[in-house]
């Protein structure tokens, strides 16, 4: 029999601080969870809200499991100082059958600051700057998701923002949902309002296509230099988050992106009209993400280490002789793929272990760890 709600929420408490515990019982310093909502999950449609202030006790009727508890979303809110203020709990229950076979449950954590608070506190050693108030960064009310703790987790979004600045003062507006690349609309066409997110450690594929006329072939390829960048492949966020945790109130925590798609980018491309080619076109953009693991080898953490970002330039060409005012197709394709080892890492092999099996051979020792870093590219190609 699944445990009902309350071993979950009312028999809950959390201490404020990590003092509570030597205090215990002193109940001034632990909070009890409270029950923020109650849905009830409805296999094949959409669940059902649920009176929170309402006992739902978990019992078998028949061959029925009545108000088993299938998810518990806790969320923590702490002040400023690390102090939890307050739990809550939103639960899902679920009237279970046998015919359900096995039921996944689902318990989460998300933290959330005090509406209204600064970071004016030290973490991790280093002197925080204050909110900026001018730029609207302060403590978010809301849950900030995350990509791992601390270490990224593959599958879930890498974390990109661009940095925000006053004259003494930084900080990362980060986009939800971490890094993305173009979408394509149901036709395959290249679409502005779709995106498909890049998760971490994996192979990613996407592609669309573009229709051109001779005439906008042409337009497109005598372009401006400031507006020869297609939307698609525009990077408009310069800073990724090294960790899963990555703060955004916290810069050192970002690193740069680097590369040539924020320098300037050559020569105009050329459009020859006797033969519709036009040369040196836009037509890709390369990231590249180098990231190693740290930590224990019994529980490595990937941290981001490198990146970079370059636009790829092509050559498009009008192919339908004699009918200049009939579209044309062009492809883009888009691939995230990852590279070959840079360093072998096993745990298997200590640090001490290499040493001694240079010494025996004659070679030059390492003379640092050895850390498993490997290569994600991105690329777009034109055909």
């Amino acid at each position: 029999m699944p445990d009902s709600l309350h071993q979950y929420v009312s028999k809950l408490e959390v201490g404020q601080n990590p003092d509570a515990i030597n205090k215990f019982p002193q109940t001034t310093l632990w909070n009890k969870v409270t029950l923020s909502s109650v849905r009830k999950r409805q296999f094949g449609s959409a669940d059902t809200v649920l009176n929170a202030a309402i006992a739902h006790t978990t019992a078998l009727a028949g061959s029925t499991c009545q108000n088993a508890v299938i998810e518990v979303q806790y969320t923590i809110t702490h002040t400023n100082a690390g102090v939890v203020s307050s739990v809550s709990a939103a639960v899902v229950l679920a009237d279970l059958v046998s015919s359900h076979g096995a039921v996944r449950q689902s318990f989460s954590v998300a933290y959330a600051g005090a509406a209204g608070s600064r970071y004016v506190a030290k973490r991790r050693g280093l002197t925080m700057h204050p909110a900026l108030t001018t730029l609207s960064m302060l403590l978010p009310s809301r849950c900030r998701p995350r990509s791992g703790n601390p270490g990224y987790t593959v599958g879930l979004p890498v974390l990109v923002g661009r940095m925000q600045m006053t004259a003494t003062k930084r900080a990362i507006t980060e986009r939800p949902g971490g890094l993305k690349l173009f979408g394509a609309s149901a036709d395959g066409s290249c679409s502005t309002t779709s995106a498909t997110p890049v998760a971490f450690n994996e192979d990613v594929r996407v592609g669309c296509t573009k229709k051109l006329n001779y005439a906008g072939l042409k337009a497109l390829c005598e372009t401006s230099q400031q507006n020869r960048i297609p939307i698609q492949l525009n990077v408009t966020d310069d800073y990724v988050g090294t960790l899963g945790n990555s703060d955004p109130h916290f810069v050192e925590e970002w690193l740069k992106i680097g590369g040539k798609w924020d320098d300037a980018l050559g020569s105009l491309p050329t459009f020859t009209a006797e033969t519709g080619v036009c040369k040196g076109l836009i037509t890709g953009l390369e990231y590249r993400v180098l990231y190693a693991n740290i930590g224990a080898n019994t529980n490595p953490q990937r941290k981001v280490v490198a990146v970079t970002a370059s636009y790829k330039l092509g050559t498009w060409q009008f192919m339908l002789e004699n009918l200049v005012r009939v579209a044309s197709t062009f492809a883009c394709r888009a691939r995230v793929q990852l590279g070959a080892e840079a360093l072998g890492w096993r745990p298997a092999y200590t640090f001490e272990k290499l040493v001694a099996a240079a010494n025996a051979s004659g070679a030059p020792p390492p003379t640092t760890p050895p850390c498993r870093m490997r290569s994600k590219g991105l690329s777009f190609t034109a055909q």
